[in-house]
């Protein structure tokens, strides 16, 4: 699992995707789930999660901050595939 996981805004996660500062951004209903996956698939680091209501738009915030900003990613799809309207966590994962 990434070695922590911290609660922060959205604000700060987009500063971070948009300085290329984030290995992984993405969306997920359990955070504590989606770290341990990510930890078996060997990306580490420190979790950044913050609460949405709008899942798909502020997925697609922090896709296009990361695809824009840095080709050391590990994100494959540039756009969100979550149901618009959905609530959760956005997340990215820094370097």
């Amino acid at each position: 699992m990434p070695r922590k996981i911290v609660k922060t805004t959205q604000s700060n996660i987009n500063k971070m995707t948009s300085s290329g500062g984030a290995k992984r951004v993405g969306f997920t209903v359990n955070p504590t789930r989606r770290a341990s996956e990510y930890s078996r698939s060997g990306i580490n680091g420190t979790m950044y999660v913050a609460s949405t209501d709008n899942g798909r738009k502020s997925e697609n915030r922090l896709l296009s901050n990361q695809f824009s900003s840095s080709s050391n990613h590990k994100n494959v799809q540039a756009r969100s595939n979550i149901s618009d309207g959905k609530s959760g966590f956005v997340y990215a994962i820094k370097k």
